[in-house]
């Protein structure tokens, strides 16, 4: 039977997409089978993805480890897909680089990103007919890309701050309508407004929030619970559980910080200078072996004979960014970090503080003072960085070190570890977005900042004005989709009459000026104010801006160049199954 014939009955070719580099004995998958790799892979994402997306969607069960919990969450969803066609997995790790971004920056949004991209590219992919067209649209979809920016200034047009009522519901779309798990965030986050009878006053401050997931074993259901922490200042840290129960009150120690691995050297040159008497912190980013398995049982066994406490107590420093959170804690301490050069410790003038270790893991400070010529070199350093991510980072840390604000522990207890860890996820996106909203302000629903922004765009290029215009549209009714999809998540495609009623209230919505606007609430099928569905402005462009991303490695997809060790020639040159 011909191919047509077999095609006629139902069923569809399907490739290995390796067939040229098992027929020529080198590893390189060439464009077209390349492509057919990337589209089958992004839409396998994408449906796994889609049925979960608006508050009406379904839940997907995840099993690991023998254990299994349901969760809507899209980013654990995403990252629980595992691919066992080694190619597919290269092409989903280079959408998830992308993915991550997002995360990072404002919590979730993946199933928002990645569904946005899977509309845009099939609407740009039915206009792609030549190279040229394939380089022009990714010309424009840069200029596009530079200018879906977060605006600088809160208090604008389009961007409200954030508000105690608009984070409520900020953080109910966030949690996903978890009233329970809201209210926890919320006491954890503090916020203060201007004016506390005020619910609709601007929040000029909330506390950080850090998440410690509980033992499972012998919790019937979820339990959250919120502690804030003492201190004017608090650090992460690791150490022995005995010594930090022996500083779980405040008590004055000398510290001495290390920005450097702490080992028989550094030891040598402290005893030296250590009076023998005053309790000291040595903190560094880790202690060797060789120092801790000699140098430190040697001694500890010396204070044992003479039946004396153990007094120089072993504390190493926990955080992503080491050598930022080592000088922010000299800057705070008045010192210098002692530096693998510096042979000389000043003993005598070292800093004494007192400290606290709360749940094993936090040191906090309190008699300490906001450094201010450290701080107001962090905020020039903030106003000319032009990654948000790093400026986001920069502007976490001046808050802490201005002292205004105090940290929360939300601990979080389940059935199950994997349970534990979605929801200690899903917490973390929840801090994420209600960070991102009160640095970059509130818009009043979702995709609505990028909608209102791409309906301004001017073309950068006059000789592609028409195409640049063609494109924008393309992006605008993807988003508009994307609500729509919110929409049928509840009603079936069947009422399509009803879905394209709401589309186009939507879209007038869209269109109007002001923040009064009228948007659908899925949840009680009626026309609700639109601030009751407010998202992070930032959320907002950073999902425009990876889902452009995505459609651009898309459609640029070219020739894969893959691990040779990885070559397995099978001479398969595609067969034939029906597709049910």
């Amino acid at each position: 039977m011909t191919e047509a014939e077999l095609n006629a009955m139902g069923y569809s070719k399907r490739y290995d997409y390796t067939q040229y580099a098992h027929d020529n004995h080198v590893n390189v998958i060439p464009e077209d089978a390349f492509k057919h790799l990337v589209r089958d892979t992004f839409k396998t994402i994408a449906d796994n993805l889609r049925e979960t997306y608006g508050p009406y969607g379904s839940t997907i069960l995840v099993s690991s480890c023998n254990e299994t919990t349901a969760t809507k969450d899209g980013y654990n969803i995403f990252c629980s897909l595992g691919f066992n066609h080694q190619y597919k997995k290269m092409v989903y790790l280079a959408i998830k680089k992308i993915i991550e971004r997002v995360n990072t920056n404002v919590g979730d949004g993946t199933t928002s990103c990645i569904l946005l991209a899977e509309k845009i590219f099939n609407k740009l992919n039915e206009i792609v007919k030549t190279p040229e067209d394939k380089r022009t649209i990714k010309t424009i979809l840069d200029d596009i890309e530079s200018y879906i920016q977060i605006p600088n200034e809160v208090d604008s047009t389009y961007i409200k701050p954030l508000t105690e009522s608009n984070l409520y519901n900020l953080l109910m779309v966030a949690a996903n309508y978890d009233s329970e798990l809201v209210d926890y965030i919320i006491d954890a986050l503090c916020p203060v407004c201007e004016d506390e009878t005020d619910p609709d006053s601007k929040v000029v401050s909330i506390d950080n929030v850090i998440v410690n997931t509980g033992t499972p074993h012998e919790v019937s259901s979820t339990t959250y619970k919120v502690e804030h922490l003492p201190g004017k200042y608090r650090v992460r840290v690791n150490m022995d559980t005995d010594f930090a129960l022996a500083f779980s009150a405040k008590r004055k120690v000398k510290i001495l910080l290390y920005d450097h691995q702490f080992g028989t050297t550094e030891w040598h040159n402290f005893i030296e200078k250590y009076d023998k008497s005053s309790y000291v912190f040595l903190m560094a980013r880790s202690f060797s072996s060789v120092f801790m398995n000699n140098d430190y049982v040697r001694y500890a066994k010396n204070m044992a004979l003479v039946k004396e406490d153990l007094k120089v107590v072993l504390c190493e420093l926990k955080g992503g960014f080491y050598q930022d959170e080592v000088n922010d804690l000299a800057a705070v301490l008045k010192t210098k970090p002692i530096s693998v050069d510096n042979v000389n410790i000043d003993f005598e003038n070292a800093p004494e503080v007192d400290i606290s270790i709360h749940n094993y893991n936090c040191m906090c400070f309190y008699d300490v003072e906001p450094p201010t010529s450290y701080i107001e070199n962090l905020t020039v350093k903030s106003e000319s960085e032009e990654s948000y991510a790093k400026k986001t980072l920069i502007n976490d840390r001046i808050t802490a070190l201005k002292m205004n604000v105090n940290d929360a522990l939300i601990t979080v207890k389940a059935e199950s570890t994997i349970e534990m860890k979605m929801l200690g996820d899903k917490i973390d996106d929840c801090i994420s977005i209600a960070k991102s909203a009160f640095n970059y302000g509130i818009s009043p629903n979702l995709l609505w900042f990028g909608y209102r922004k791409l309906a301004l765009f001017e073309p950068v290029n006059s000789d592609l004005r028409d195409k640049t215009f063609e494109i924008v549209q393309h992006i605008i009714d993807s988003i508009v989709d994307i609500a729509v999809d919110i929409y049928r998540s509840k009603h079936s495609n069947d009422a399509q009459d009803v879905v394209d009623a709401w589309k186009e209230e939507l879209t007038d919505g869209f269109y109007e000026s002001g923040v009064g606007d009228q948007s659908y609430d899925i949840l009680t099928d009626k026309l609700v104010d639109m601030t009751q569905f407010p998202t992070s402005a930032q959320y907002d462009a950073e999902i425009i801006i990876a889902s452009i991303s995505i459609v651009k490695y898309l459609l640029s997809s070219r020739a894969l160049i893959f691990d040779a060790n990885i070559l397995t020639p099978q001479g398969d040159e595609g067969h034939f199954e029906r597709l049910d």
